[in-house]
Order: structure tokens, then C-alpha cells, then sequence
């Protein structure tokens, strides 16, 4: 037992220094084949997770700013993990179960793949900002407009949507700024009777349009048909009894 014992206390120190010696220049061969470098991603987006806490309570909500874009996530990790890193590996997450009082939800920033490798991944925006509102819903009636005339010798006859009934979700302050929802036919140098599909759009009480971005709709195209006449010159007579 003393003998085993004298050879590891002998020359102590000269071997915890070769053992320190081996681990340093371990550390640099690496480094030097495989060193710490950085890449960075552009404009990655952040996938919003269990928005059914809102909606579940019949509410709404709009993300404020673009705040769920990232405008450049940063990636330090060896230059061996970086080159096989592509902008589809990062995956950015924001649970709304963790959500503020001011609607900010911390974002979460990982990848599908070297996960462990990587030493940090951080992002330029640390929040999405979500605006939560009650939910609208509103029924409007499809108005119908025309532009432009029918070629000579024909007329406009009737006009009609095969679908007159618009409704409209979303956000009630969304929802309550829209007065009106239309239709437009072009009837440019028609000689037949017009049948086609045309895109609703959504008005307020000044006549400016309303986008419909933020609105669910139940009809976003409807097919109108608009009936062509032809023209007919019809012979007058006339007689005068004196």
C-alpha cells in the first residue's frame, strides 16, 4: 500500500502539470481545427403556441409591430456545427400561456437539430406583443356596382350576387368600423351577358376600404351575373284627324 501510494505522490506536481499541459493543448488543437464562430439568420418568424387561451374566451388577437419576425437571430457555436446550420433549423416559439399583463410573450429560440452543441442563440427582439380584443361578428347586406358601358347597341339590364349576405369576425373595433361591403362588375364594351366571380371588399361610413387582413369572412369572392340587352329601334306612327 506505501508503495502504491509513494508512486502516485511521486513527482506530484509534475504530473498534475503534464495532465494540465495535455488538456491545454488539447483544447487549442481543437480550437484550431474547429473553432467558436458566429452566423446569424434574418427575419426569422415566431410560431405563436396554444392561442386557444384567447380564443376559447371569445376574444381576438392581432400581433402588434410585426413583433412575431425576428429581425436577426445570432448563433455562436464551433465553425463545424455552424456550416451544416440553415435558416430552416431555427425554430422560435412564443406560449401564450406564458403571456404578460401587457400582452408581451417571452420568446423561446432553439434548433431542430445540434441543439446541444451550440453554445447561445439569442435573437435581436426578446417579445411578441399581442393587442387582445373582444370578439365581433356583423351581417351586411352585398352591394352590387358596374364600371364602364356595354358596347353600341346594347344595354345594362339587371344585375344581381347569386349570394347577397356578407358576414364578418373579428375584432370588434375591427368589425364595427366596416359599413359596408361591395361587389364591382366590369361591363367595358359587353355584348353578352355577363356570369363571373369578383372579390368582396369591405367599407367604412367615408367610403375608404377596410382591409380585411384581420376579418374572418364567410365570402371573399361571389359570382354576379349581370344581364346584356341588346338595343332595338322600334318605328313610331302616328295620324292626325282634322
Amino acid at each position: 500500500m506505501k508503495q502504491i501510494k509513494g508512486m502516485i505522490l511521486n513527482d506530484f506536481g509534475l504530473k498534475v502539470f503534464s495532465l494540465l499541459s495535455a488538456m491545454v493543448l488539447w483544447f487549442l488543437v481543437t480550437s484550431f481545427n474547429d473553432p467558436i464562430t458566429t452566423m446569424q439568420v434574418m427575419n426569422v418568424t415566431v410560431k405563436l403556441q396554444h392561442t386557444n387561451l384567447i380564443t376559447d374566451r371569445n376574444e381576438v388577437f392581432s400581433v402588434e409591430d410585426d413583433s412575431d419576425v425576428i429581425p436577426v437571430v445570432t448563433i455562436t457555436a464551433p465553425r463545424s456545427i455552424v456550416d451544416n446550420l440553415k435558416a430552416d433549423n431555427v425554430i422560435a416559439t412564443a406560449d401564450v400561456a406564458n403571456m404578460q399583463e401587457d400582452g408581451s410573450i417571452p420568446i423561446t429560440l432553439t434548433t431542430n437539430i445540434y441543439s446541444r452543441e451550440i453554445a447561445s442563440i439569442r435573437g435581436s427582439t426578446e417579445f411578441v406583443r399581442l393587442r387582445i380584443e373582444d370578439s365581433s361578428t356583423k351581417t351586411l347586406t352585398l352591394g352590387v356596382d358596374t364600371i364602364g358601358q356595354p358596347a353600341a347597341g346594347y344595354v345594362l339590364g339587371s344585375v344581381s350576387p347569386e349570394q347577397n349576405q356578407i358576414r364578418i369576425s373579428g375584432a370588434r373595433s375591427l368589425v364595427s368600423s366596416v359599413d359596408q361591403a361591395r361587389v364591382t362588375v366590369d361591363i367595358t364594351d359587353a355584348r353578352d351577358n355577363i356570369s363571373t366571380y369578383v372579390e368582396v371588399l369591405l367599407y367604412d361610413n367615408e367610403g375608404d376600404t377596410v382591409a380585411s387582413t384581420h376579418l374572418s369572412m364567410n365570402l371573399y369572392s361571389v359570382k354576379v351575373n349581370a344581364e346584356i340587352l341588346p338595343t332595338a329601334e322600334v318605328p313610331i306612327t302616328w295620324s292626325v284627324n282634322l
